[in-house]
């Protein structure tokens, strides 16, 4: 019974974390002796309730995300994405994603293809690029509090994926203030030949919860088709956060009783 404390202690303190953790503080902050700690965090990978990173730190593993889906499936969100989504296949010929931000990674939540995608995958997944090589990945960091963005910088290692691929955490802080001022990002090859854009979802109290993005094809895409497929995914995005609540920015409620 003790062990399973142990055990469960150690998960819930990775799990709380919004930053990869070592061994070392993770027996710190519990005080238990590094040997035990290590052998019970290795333990919690081999199970898939906690992954190691490159740096030998821990993150929340996808065992802990299949297990959440399961009630993430049931939320007003993805009930009010499911429908926009299909739209915008429908509309785009184009794949379309849900996803939230989760201890520094990215996850889908819902997916939706083209009829025609022979690639496509059902089932619930991380994004595989990196976040500051995705329009997903960037909106949501993005909106992140200052003090998390920054701590989810600081652990990225940045790898030169298309000759279009932020490589540093500099230019990456301007392309985020660039996506909160536009209030969408936009991909355009960083981490493949795909064109891809993503737009916040916003709960009631307007706190950025979720972004919906569009993917289509590689090839050149014309301005015109951009604004077609952002105008169509801000929609999707409206829809989804008005069911949610969220009735716009205070800015405009306000104009909106005065008039």
């Amino acid at each position: 019974m003790q062990t399973l404390r142990r055990g469960l202690d150690i998960l819930e303190y990775v799990l709380q974390q919004d930053h990869p953790v070592g061994c070392s503080e993770v027996a710190r902050a519990l005080g238990i002796n590094i040997s035990t700690t290590s052998r019970m965090l290795n333990d919690l990978v081999a199970y898939g309730y906690l992954h190691k990173t490159q740096n030998y730190q821990f993150v929340s593993g996808m065992r802990m995300v299949q297990l959440a889906s399961r009630q993430l499936q049931t939320m007003s969100l993805v009930q009010s994405a499911v429908p926009q989504a299909a739209r915008l296949v429908e509309l785009l010929r184009a794949r379309v994603y849900l996803s939230v931000m989760w201890q520094g990674s990215i996850v889908q939540l819902h997916q939706a293809w083209w009829q025609t995608d022979q690639q496509a995958e059902q089932g619930w997944e991380s994004v595989d690029a990196p976040i500051y090589a995705t329009a997903m990945g960037k909106l949501l960091l993005a909106y992140q509090e200052p003090e998390v963005r920054d701590e989810i910088i600081s652990h990225l290692k940045f790898q030169h994926i298309t000759p279009y691929t932020i490589t540093n955490a500099s230019v990456l802080l301007q392309e985020l203030a660039k996506i909160r001022k536009l209030g969408y990002a936009v991909n355009r090859g960083e981490s493949g030949p795909a064109n891809s854009l993503a737009v916040p979802v916003h709960d009631k109290w307007g706190h950025v919860i979720a972004a919906i993005g569009a993917s289509v094809p590689t090839g050149p895409i014309s301005s015109s088709q951009f604004e077609s497929m952002l105008n169509a995914t801000k929609e999707a995005a409206a829809t989804i956060s008005a069911n949610l609540g969220y009735q716009g920015p205070l800015d405009d409620r306000a104009s909106a009783t005065q008039s």
